[in-house]
């Protein structure tokens, strides 16, 4: 057990209690675990680096937000490389490439998350750093 990587122990908020028992045999099959072996390959260090931000190892809150900042645009690349999504958007290397890959991200699949920003000061958060 001291050799595992220790983004095997989940932080606080990402533990929650599931009432339900999954039937994995229904849930798991053979072409979905082939989609996902292939899928983590090709996510590789972004794959990582998103467990140990959501890992209990000790780093400040800040650290692991910094971590988890740092992975929109490779994401947002790997996302657009499986579907139509964001293919207008290119890196740019003066942070605005940061900005777009965010406010697609946050739009797309964050309305939820978001919701309490995107109806209030959204600019201030996607510049947040930026500066």
């Amino acid at each position: 057990m001291k050799r595992r990587l220790s983004y095997f122990s989940s932080a606080d908020i990402c533990n929650y209690k599931v009432d339900k028992l999954l039937a994995f045999d229904f849930i798991l099959t053979t072409e979905l675990f082939c989609k996902w072996e292939q899928l983590l390959e090709e996510l590789d260090m972004v794959h990582q680096i998103y467990l140990y931000s959501l890992s209990d190892i000790g780093i400040t809150v800040d650290v692991k937000c910094t971590f988890l900042i740092e992975l929109v645009e490779p994401l947002l690349e790997i996302v657009k490389k499986h579907t139509n999504f964001f293919s207008s958007l290119t890196p740019d290397p003066h942070c605005a490439s940061f900005k777009n890959c965010l406010d697609a991200l946050i739009k797309k699949y964050g309305v939820d998350i978001f919701r309490k920003e995107l109806s209030n000061n959204y600019e201030q958060l996607l510049t947040a750093g930026l500066e």
